[in-house]
């Protein structure tokens, strides 16, 4: 009896390990908010939009590397006179990722690097130049998979500016397939 237990529990976590192998794309939608900041006088207000991204990537037992690009909701800036919306946020990353499931529900978490693109604008007589900036890009989340290849999951993911760019955030959700 307790070799028959034993023989069960490995299967399942076998069998748990290899549903998280392959590569795979995900899409997510979502709620961006960006940081406040200061740059070139000028201070970014509480910025909060729609956002979405798209990953793609390759797991492995549970373990594996994504590359994803993030678009964000542009943030404001206040000058002395007026306020000036930046013409647009974006960002790329590379990250690591985990996924452990537990039956049709897993949780997610990813590390690594990311980079954001900001759109010039202009405010108050001076201009200000598109800039990139990078960071610490980090992820967690959770979901539900429907079938091997196909789940949903719920993310937050933050990605660190530098260069003037404050940090942009996002709370999404998302399908996915597994290949």
């Amino acid at each position: 009896m307790k070799k028959l237990l034993l023989v069960s529990l490995l299967s399942f976590a076998a069998a748990q390990a290899y549903a998280n192998t392959g590569p795979y794309v995900e899409g997510n939608l979502g709620y961006s908010y960006t940081s406040e900041t200061v740059t070139q006088n000028f201070f970014t207000q509480d910025s909060q939009h729609f956002g979405f991204n798209f990953n793609a990537g390759m797991m492995f037992f549970g373990f594996g590397a994504e590359a994803g690009y993030s678009q964000y909701g542009a943030p404001w800036y206040q000058g002395a006179v007026s306020q000036q919306k930046a013409s647009y946020l974006n960002g790329t990353h590379l990250a690591l990722k985990t996924q452990q499931n537990i039956g049709p529900i897993f949780f997610t978490g990813k590390i690594g690097y990311g980079r954001l693109n900001e759109g010039g604008f202009t405010l108050d007589n001076q201009s200000v130049a598109s800039r990139s900036g990078g960071g610490l890009y980090w992820s967690f989340g959770g979901g539900f998979q429907f079938t091997p290849n196909i789940y949903t999951q719920v993310t937050y993911e933050q990605t660190q500016g530098s260069n003037g760019i404050p940090n942009a955030t996002m709370v999404m959700i998302g399908v996915g397939y597994i290949f």
